[in-house]
């Protein structure tokens, strides 16, 4: 059995941290205002009073109707596989405000999309742009991506300030099929690459 482990070691030690190890040894990090932890199932009310809220997405999934449904979408997209996604909480007030994580990796090309969304009482405050800015400074300084990705709806104009403001520069449009309605939409992609980016 430990003889087994001796390829994968051997491939851990060769490549120094690779990008799941970094992303373990970051599952907790914070920023001037919030911090950044995993999704544990206390958060479930907090994220109960955001998705339950169809303000809050209506760029991203159905908003859910009851508390259990919330509980699933916690357990099943958040909780389940951990690596690469956190909850934002408000230093002040301790309370979960939103999510930020890795919606695609590309290991071959050291690229990652990135989503995220807030609780719309803490909107107009830079918390999204400080939330973005901080995770990009950490996938090229610590987890070694080259490229990071915003997609988003093209109507999603907020979505896209908080991607203009961190740096990202407008990449392409194009149109795609949305992945809960089926219905063809107007997406935007915005990029930044590790020779672009610049931390303030």
């Amino acid at each position: 059995m430990w003889l087994s482990l001796f390829p994968f070691l051997k491939l851990c030690y060769n490549t120094l941290m690779d990008i799941w190890t970094s992303l373990g040894a970051f599952a907790f990090f914070e920023s001037e205002r919030l911090s950044f932890r995993p999704l544990i199932f206390s958060d479930r009310f907090d994220l109960h009073e955001i998705v339950s809220n169809p303000q809050n997405l209506r760029f991203f999934f159905p908003s859910t109707k009851t508390q259990l449904e919330t509980d699933c979408l916690l357990v099943h997209y958040f909780m389940k596989e951990p690596l690469g996604v956190w909850a934002i909480e408000d230093k002040k007030s301790h309370k979960m405000i939103g999510c930020i994580r890795f919606e695609k990796i590309d290991l071959n090309r050291s690229s990652a999309e990135i989503g995220y969304f807030l609780n719309q009482q803490f909107w107009g405050q830079g918390l999204m742009t400080e939330s973005l800015k901080n995770l990009c400074f950490l996938s090229f300084q610590e987890f070694g991506f080259k490229e990071l990705h915003v997609i988003v709806h093209g109507e999603n104009l907020a979505s896209q300030r908080v991607a203009q403001k961190s740096g990202f520069k407008l990449k392409q449009r194009f149109k795609g099929s949305d992945r809960y309605t089926r219905k063809m939409r107007d997406y935007v992609d915005y990029q930044i690459s590790k020779g672009d980016y610049r931390y303030e």
